[in-house]
């Protein structure tokens, strides 16, 4: 089986459990409901409510009426402290940080979630006292390999469905012969006697070469020769399936997500609720969507009062929620903005839906709402959702619009009849190329908090990134902001001022701050490293010694506990440093510091 456990004793299920937590079988008991009937590997447990949620999340809404296979994801809290024991356990702590920080990972990965990709599959039975077979095979994971776990979970449910409780036995035995899943790494991963050949995403949020966005297409390509399946991408899903409804409202649907506004996303299918909530936080990267998000929300979730409750004039909570319950139109008429969208286009590429894409301001149009019906427009809105998609918000655009954009993707669509992927492409560029024009300005003002290079002492604590001001920044954008270069006019200023109010901006700059400061430590270090230590301890007491040893192991271990490597030439110099000091000291308490484990061996 492949490695990668960090040192960690090997548990069963070690290398599969480094991609997957369990297989989970849920099913239809006509006392009890949906139930787990199964999970696998069997030594593994969920929590009553991780487990209470994975039931009902693992079939549609009951008036979906969805027949047949139905292929979809959620997302849903892991319990702290559950007997679940920490999802991926394959993965060592410094491994899940690694992930976190130098991945593409827009949906935070191993904070306490679970993601999971169900098949459900319904199917007239009249053996059956209900008259119908109801069952879901799903895949649940603390990595947000989103994409990758859908193919999986339809390869072993159809082997499922036909062999039985042998199929998942028989699956997690091929994923127990994967190798450790090392951000950047290429693979092909067999399974259930196919291969998926996929790349992991690897790039941190000055990556240049985009990696998850830019011009990578998310679609799947079978290779019959090889009964291979080839995915672009593990995280990102096809965009222009969840948005050819929508086209007009791209930028709208942008600035939403931007400014951490609440959405609903409300569709027939879990599988369109899903595909659309993955794709809406992945739209602004190199930004990450900051908040909660659930693609595939129902009223039996735990979370339900917490995110739907009405407290008088309490704005809702920062969250991107997927429903398919007409329930909720009423439940939540008080969210600002819902998105409402309509089937899947064609495989074969969009020009099958023109008519969708020119009438693309029914009454969702933003200002349309507004004007029909005043304070009122979202609730009204909200009763026609069953008639148009749209986008239906109180949400007036910063920016304005890039008409020639949609204009030529609505000529490559119905003119070029260029394919589904094509278009994706086009989508995922647009965003991307968007958003780094918005985060250009900020990793800006950033460089200039960085301290200056003659205030580095190897003796002196080490240098900090200096404070965030809104105010300073906003007045660098006023002289130098994306208003002179962009071709989109509008009130950039504005935009960044409601930014710096969301938690996006909040994420974004304790990541970034984060990430300079443990530089500057590094290079702090090194500068000690270097320095003439003969010298300093010329003048110096035994306190000052002994205190500049026991601010060394501490620098050493708080690089430890954020999983950074020093150099290893500096982190040697740094250890006879170490010693040298002790050496320097009366033998009492040399003897004592050298017991005290102070080295590293």
């Amino acid at each position: 089986g492949g490695g990668g456990g960090g040192g960690e004793e090997q548990l069963p299920w070690h290398n599969m459990q480094q991609w997957l937590h369990s297989i989970v079988v849920v099913a239809f008991d006509i006392e009890l409901g949906q139930i787990v009937q199964q999970i696998y590997p069997p030594h593994v447990s969920l929590s009553p409510k991780e487990k209470s949620n994975v039931c009902f999340l693992s079939f549609p809404d009951s008036n979906s009426g969805c027949m047949g296979n139905t292929v979809y994801s959620f997302r849903i809290r892991q319990e702290p402290n559950s007997s679940s024991g920490g999802g991926c356990r394959g993965l060592s702590a410094a491994q899940k940080h690694h992930f976190n920080v130098y991945s593409n990972d827009k949906y935070n990965a191993f904070q306490n979630y679970f993601y999971g990709a169900v098949q459900f599959r319904q199917m007239k039975d009249t053996s059956i006292k209900r008259g119908y077979f109801q069952k879901s095979v799903v895949l649940l994971s603390n990595l947000p390999f989103v994409a990758l776990f859908l193919e999986m979970v339809k390869l072993i449910a159809e082997d499922f469905f036909l062999n039985g409780d042998v199929s998942l036995e028989a699956a997690a035995h091929d994923v127990d012969q994967w190798p450790y899943p090392a951000p950047g790494g290429r693979y092909q991963l067999p399974l259930l006697g196919r291969v998926l050949e996929v790349s992991l995403p690897f790039q941190g949020i000055n990556s240049p070469d985009g990696g998850g966005g830019g011009l990578q297409v998310a679609q799947v390509v079978p290779s019959p020769q090889t009964g291979s399946l080839t995915l672009s991408s593990a995280v990102d899903l096809d965009l222009y399936s969840c948005f050819h409804t929508l086209l007009s409202h791209l930028q709208l649907i942008w600035e939403l997500v931007l400014l951490g506004q609440p959405i609903v996303v409300m569709a027939s299918s879990p599988d369109l609720t899903s595909r659309m909530v993955h794709c809406l936080t992945s739209i602004i990267y190199p930004l990450k969507w900051g908040a909660d998000y659930r693609p595939f929300f129902t009223i039996h979730d735990s979370e339900f009062k917490e995110y739907t409750a009405s407290t008088g004039s309490a704005p809702p909570p920062n969250i991107i929620i997927g429903v398919t319950n007409p329930f909720f139109a009423k439940t939540l008429q008080h969210w600002p903005n819902v998105i409402r969208i309509g089937e899947a286009p064609p495989e074969n590429g969009a020009a099958a839906s023109p008519p969708a894409f020119s009438s693309s301001s029914p009454a969702s149009n933003s200002s349309q709402a507004s004007k029909n019906s005043g304070k009122k427009s979202s609730r009204v809105a909200l009763k026609v959702l069953d008639a148009k998609p749209g986008v239906y918000t109180h949400h007036k655009l910063f920016l304005e619009k890039d008409k020639a954009f949609v204009k030529k993707l609505s000529r490559s669509r119905d003119q070029q009849h260029q394919p589904s992927h094509v278009l994706n492409a086009s989508i995922r560029k647009f965003y991307r190329e968007l958003t780094e024009s918005f985060v250009i300005p900020l990793e800006r003002y950033l460089s200039s908090l960085m301290p200056l290079a003659k205030t580095l002492s190897p003796w002196k604590d080490s240098p900090q990134l200096k404070p965030f001001v809104q105010s300073e920044f906003l007045k660098q954008i006023e002289k130098a902001g994306p208003q002179l270069t962009s071709r989109l006019k509008g009130n950039w200023i504005g935009l960044y001022k409601a930014f710096l109010e969301s938690h996006n901006f909040h994420c974004w700059l304790t990541s970034r701050r984060s990430e300079i400061n443990q530089r500057l430590q590094l290079v702090h270090l090194d500068a000690i490293s270097q320095a003439n230590l003969a010298d300093w301890l010329e003048n110096r007491s035994e306190v000052e010694a002994v205190d500049l040893l026991i601010k060394l192991k501490e620098k050493l271990r708080r690089l430890s506990s954020s999983h950074i490597e020093l150099d290893e030439k500096a982190n040697g110099r740094i250890q006879d440093m170490m010693r040298s000091i002790a050496e320097s000291l009366p033998e009492d308490l040399k003897q004592s510091i050298l017991s005290n484990s102070m080295f590293s061996s």
